[in-house]
């Protein structure tokens, strides 16, 4: 720039100029506002307002402080009222004129009293937390107990009726005594009972196992037993063996042998009829097998003699 034109002031104008074009060309980028709504005011709650006169001669009044309004929701008044619903059923259940004081048996004759009222464990309970069917079923898992019934008396009585498994053979499996019931359940002997069929394997032949209620032996050898002991009238034991099934040593000084199936009724007719025969003949045999029916035969001397 030269002097005259910073004298006449023409240099300063032209800048001014180049500025000017250089704004309108350039495009101003602004940032977006963001509008903030204001936030609504807050309602209070309302308050109480007391104003309490000192004196009527001062005509003075003392203003306290406000008290805000409590409001009881139906949320907070369930909540109470469930509160107050289990408080009473809790005093309800623990009421001394609703616990069991003792409990009634029939029917029991192999368990004792005692037994049966440890396995029920009823007594102290509350009458409503009794479960009937719960209570039978802790019964029926006993082997001598075939079915038994709970019934629940108000206030605080119980009764239970007891439907036992009757023995019917005595069994000595291998030196150890079971009661057999006519359905081959097992249970340990309860007491004495001379009228029972007895029997002795001379090792152990029962299935015995976790569950007491699920039969030891096929329930037809028991009735067999039965039968051969009531129609031949065996004064003592009979004897199972594995290979011959159910026998025992007749008083002519052979073994008699039955199997374990058939007609025990028409095996027992058979037997007498060879008994006779050997009697009449004289013939000292030293065993008599009717295991199968239809070819009964007796062996003497080593000697085997089948029979029609």
């Amino acid at each position: 720039m030269t002097l005259g034109e910073q004298v006449l002031g023409r240099g300063s104008r032209r800048s001014d100029m180049v500025r000017a074009r250089r704004a309108q060309t350039r495009k101003k980028i602004e940032r977006a506002g963001i509008d903030i709504a204001p936030k609504p005011p807050r309602k209070r709650r309302a308050k109480r307002r007391y104003d309490v006169s000192i004196s009527e001669e001062m005509s003075t009044e003392l203003q306290l402080p406000a008290v805000p309004t409590v409001r009881i929701g139906s949320r907070l008044l369930a909540i109470g009222l469930l509160a107050l619903s289990i408080w009473g059923l809790q005093m309800l259940v623990d009421a001394e004129v609703f616990q069991v004081l003792q409990v009634s048996l029939s029917g029991n004759e192999l368990l004792k009293a005692s037994q049966i009222r440890s396995l029920a464990n009823l007594e102290g309970q509350s009458i409503f937390l009794i479960d009937p069917r719960a209570v039978e079923f802790r019964l029926e898992e006993e082997p001598e107990v075939e079915r038994a019934s709970v019934q629940v008396r108000w206030p605080n009585e119980v009764g239970i009726q007891i439907e036992e498994r009757d023995p019917v053979v005595e069994w000595d499996d291998g030196g150890r005594i079971w009661w057999l019931s006519s359905d081959g359940i097992a249970y340990v002997e309860q007491g004495d009972h001379s009228n029972l069929v007895r029997v002795q394997a001379e090792e152990p032949v029962l299935s015995i196992g976790t569950d007491a209620n699920s039969p030891v032996i096929d329930p037809e050898v028991l009735s067999a037993a039965a039968v051969l002991t009531e129609q031949l009238s065996i004064p003592g034991e009979l004897i199972f063996d594995r290979d011959h099934g159910l026998g025992f040593e007749d008083s002519g000084g052979w073994m008699a042998y039955f199997g374990t199936d058939g007609d025990m009724s028409m095996k027992a007719d058979i037997y007498l009829a060879i008994v006779d025969r050997l009697d009449a003949e004289n013939i000292q045999a030293t065993l008599v097998s009717v295991e199968d029916h239809s070819a009964p035969f007796y062996q003497a001397e080593n000697q085997f003699t089948w029979q029609p």
